[in-house]
Formats: C-alpha cells, structure tokens, sequence
C-alpha cells in the first residue's frame, strides 16, 4: 500500500510540474511587450497617438495631428472623430522600419498591427502593414494623414 501512496503523489508531482510549466509558456508567449520610444521622435508620436485613438481620447488624438490633417479631420469627420478605430484591447502595434527626409522634417513609419484572439488552448494571430507619413512641425512630430485609423 505505501508503495501504491508514493506512486500517487509521484504521479500527481508530474502533473503539477506540467501544469505550472504550461502555465508560465503560456503568459510568456501569450503576452508580448511593448516598446518604448524616445520622446520627441516619429515612433513615440504615433504610439502616443495609437493610444489616444484605441482609448477613446480624440482631443489628444486631434492634438497629435499635424495643421493640415487637422483642418481636413475637423471638415470631413467632425461628427464622429475617430469612430470605429479598434481599441487596444487585442492589438499591438510594432514598429517594422522609419525613414526621415534629408531635412529632417518628414518621417514614414512602417508599422505592423498585430491582433490577437483565442484562449489559452488555442490563439488566432492576424497582422497588417501600414505606412504612416508624419511632419515635423514647430519642432514636433505630428501625424500627417487626417483620418489614421489602426
């Protein structure tokens, strides 16, 4: 009986093991990181800029955008800013490549947006490339295209 007692609690030591393993690559993977940019550069500027759309902040989102965008976004969609742009709750953005103009007064960010669905048993992951254009005005980079939506 003692042998059949210390096979049982072997058998269940195992399957704790398992449990705990599965469990950790499963936050591990499950849950990817986001970067962070120097402020003042292209890249940080469209994060901020993400984020504000994904949580509901259209005035930061406004703020965010260059004159021109600006003007155009007030004309063309003043109703409903930034209606129906994803949320943050299942997307990442990564940024793929930037290039800056010669001057320094343009940048194109290349970013992928990654989705992410499922459980823990099974994940459905779909992305997307885009091409964001940004100006340097004032000193500051500001979003050029008056309706981003990511």
């Amino acid at each position: 009986m003692e042998r059949a007692g210390r096979h049982v609690l072997l058998v269940s030591g195992v399957v704790a093991a398992c449990v705990v393993v599965a469990t950790v690559l499963i936050l591990a993977l499950g849950s990817p990181s986001r970067a962070e940019w120097d402020p003042g550069t292209p890249e940080a500027t469209l994060q901020a800029y993400v984020d504000a759309v994904w949580s509901g902040d259209s005035t930061l989102a406004l703020s965010l955008l260059s004159e021109g965008a600006r003007k155009e976004h007030e004309q063309n969609y003043a109703g409903s800013p930034f209606l129906n742009c994803g949320s943050e709750d299942d997307r990442m953005l990564v940024v793929v490549r930037t290039t800056r103009s010669a001057d320094d007064t343009q940048a194109t960010v290349i970013v992928r947006i990654e989705s992410f669905s499922g459980s823990g048993i099974s994940w459905d992951r779909s992305s997307w490339t885009h091409d964001v254009a940004l100006v340097r005005e004032a000193g500051e980079w500001r979003i050029a295209d008056a309706y981003l939506c990511l």
